[in-house]
């Protein structure tokens, strides 16, 4: 289940003349019973809607007055958005002679040609009220009280995202609300404007146009959604065609250490953001910290209690990057694994997290190892190879998009292992990536990416405190070309860049020794860039040295002593 609820007008929407259809009752009645939240809105008074709608039961929040009250139909629970309208504008439109007039508990309401006299007695008396037309009714309210804040409110209660919810109206006022869901429709007799800003528009009229509705979020659900507003753009093709990624899929993405997973990936959230989906990221390796719009737990402290990561994931709005790397790898894998069924759990009661990102995925769930993987739905695995994750999750994967020389072989082993004929990979550039789909297992297209708008810290974990291999280790050496200390992180190196005299540091920075390592083996052009820079300048040795460390040190986490 993609669309969670249901947010509907309620004069001129449901109700043709005040009155709702039985046939509409029951349409309702069978969404309700699906699991999904309804949400009625209306400019009426409570009090009004009670006496004309006796069905209200059916609704999980009334938003009465245009977004001024906020009612719970089960606990009876009012409470209002706004504050009372000031008795010296209701005195000044009866002098006026406005009527008819009604007065709620946060809004005034006439008729049309009205709204001149009342827009002068708004501005005589100062207040910050606003007009909002619905047909030929004329509404006074709060300035920041409508439809769409209403929602937001009815919403944040029910704890639901607005990407997830279906939106029906017909007027003016209903405009706003419409634009906040994940997916708007009119029904046929709704005026103009609104059939043209909206996603879909439906045959039938009032009722009519409800019932259709709902028979196609109950049949069709996640195709509803528009993927260019709820998919992933992944890239493009050579011939400039946009490939998107739908809601409810699962992308392997794999290479390759220094192919740009992490890069793309962090391009990727960027997107989920922009749309205002939420997102949780499993980060073994200290990559996604910092990460924009997001909050980060764990890294070089404890990780909290699964109890308190699935509170945090519970309040809408936050993107949760869970950080590993203070961890071994076996704690790390049996944090993960006992994570994953409460937070799918999770997911399938509430929808959110939007997308769950699983960096390193190979490190949870291991080809050597026969694990239980619950349903991942969308997700986004990040790996450095398809061969070293369990048959389980590649079972589960829809699409590939591979980096690096081994491209093509790794998308013929998902394609292996899905039982699916290996599909022929055209070469591609150093730049670009492949896509691959299982349910089109013949076609590969080469795909070229955008780069992401926020600098991403490569391995944070990896570079900054892992081991990037004896074999790739930084080797001082003295003036007899003898070793005399071998970095295998950077933050070995920051150590031993402080040790070491200022003729060895010296030697190598002129050499382009510590250029080249960090290109080629940390593979950080902005430190690599950083270091020529340095190197082209004539200054003392602890002024290099401090420049190039306080250039590791803003891009990484490195901790101040190393054992």
């Amino acid at each position: 289940m993609y669309f969670r609820g249901l947010a509907t007008d309620y004069e001129g929407t449901l109700a043709e003349h005040g009155i709702v259809p039985a046939e509409t009752v029951r349409a309702l009645r069978r969404l309700g019973a699906s699991g999904r939240r309804l949400i009625l809105l209306t400019g009426r008074q409570l009090e009004d809607l009670q006496h004309i709608f006796p069905e209200l039961a059916l609704f999980d929040r009334i938003v009465a007055e245009n977004g001024g009250v906020i009612f719970d139909p089960v606990t009876g629970r009012l409470r209002t958005m706004a504050p009372p309208p000031p008795f010296t504008l209701i005195e000044m439109l009866m002098r006026r002679h406005v009527e008819p007039i009604s007065v709620g508990h946060t809004i005034v309401a006439t008729w049309v040609p009205h709204e001149a006299a009342v827009l002068e007695a708004i501005e005589e008396l100062g207040l910050e009220f606003k007009i909002i037309f619905n047909k030929g009714a004329v509404m006074v309210m709060p300035r920041g009280i409508d439809k769409a804040s209403g929602l937001a409110a009815a919403l944040h209660d029910l704890r639901l995202s607005k990407i997830n919810v279906v939106g029906v109206g017909d007027a003016e006022n209903d405009g706003g609300f419409l634009a906040a869901c994940g997916c708007s429709s009119a029904v046929a007799n709704a005026l103009g404007a609104v059939k043209q800003s909206c996603d879909i528009v439906l045959s039938g009229e009032h009722g009519a146009g409800v019932n259709e509705l709902v028979e196609r979020i109950l049949r069709e659900d996640v195709s509803l959604a528009a993927v260019n507003r709820h998919g992933l753009l992944l890239g493009r093709t050579r011939t400039g065609d946009p490939i998107h990624l739908s809601p409810g899929r699962v992308l392997l993405v794999t290479g390759g250490s220094g192919t740009g997973k992490s890069t793309y990936t962090t391009l990727l959230t960027e997107q989920m953001a922009a749309q205002g989906a939420e997102f949780c990221i499993i980060d073994p390796e200290g990559d996604y910290d910092p990460l924009e719009a997001s909050f980060a737990v764990g890294g070089d402290n404890a990780l909290p209690s699964d109890a308190d990561i699935l509170a945090l994931l519970e309040r809408t709005g936050i993107n949760l990057v869970l950080g590993l790397h203070g961890a071994d790898a076996l704690r790390r894998r049996e944090r993960i694994r006992g994570l994953l069924p409460p937070l799918v759990a999770l997911r399938e009661e509430i929808g959110r997290p939007h997308w769950l990102i699983i960096d390193e995925v190979h490190q949870f769930l291991p080809r050597d190892e026969c694990v239980s993987v619950p349903a991942l739905g969308s997700a986004i695995l990040v790996t450095v190879g398809p061969e070293w994750i369990s048959g389980a999750a590649l079972a589960q994967v829809d699409a590939v998009v591979a980096f690096g020389n081994a491209a093509g072989s790794e998308i013929k082993e998902v394609a292996r292992e899905r039982a699916l004929p290996p599909p022929a990979t055209p070469p591609h550039g150093q730049a670009e990536g492949l896509y691959w789909r299982a349910d089109v297992p013949a076609e590969v297209h080469v795909l070229s990416v955008d780069a992401p708008q926020q600098d991403h810290h490569r391995h944070r974990g990896k570079y900054a405190i892992g081991n990037v291999g004896d074999a790739h280790a930084f080797a001082f050496r003295d003036c007899f070309d003898q070793p005399i200390g071998r970095a295998v992180n950077l933050a070995e190196f920051v150590r031993l860049a402080a040790e070491v005299s200022d003729e060895v540091w010296e030697r190598h920075l002129r050499a382009g020794d510590y250029t080249a390592w960090f290109f080629d083996v940390i593979r950080d052009e902005k430190l690599g860039y950083c270091a020529m820079a340095v190197a082209a300048r004539t200054e003392h040795a602890s002024e290099s040295r401090a420049r190039i460390t306080a250039a590791i040190r803003e891009r990484y986490t490195i901790p101040g002593t190393i054992a």
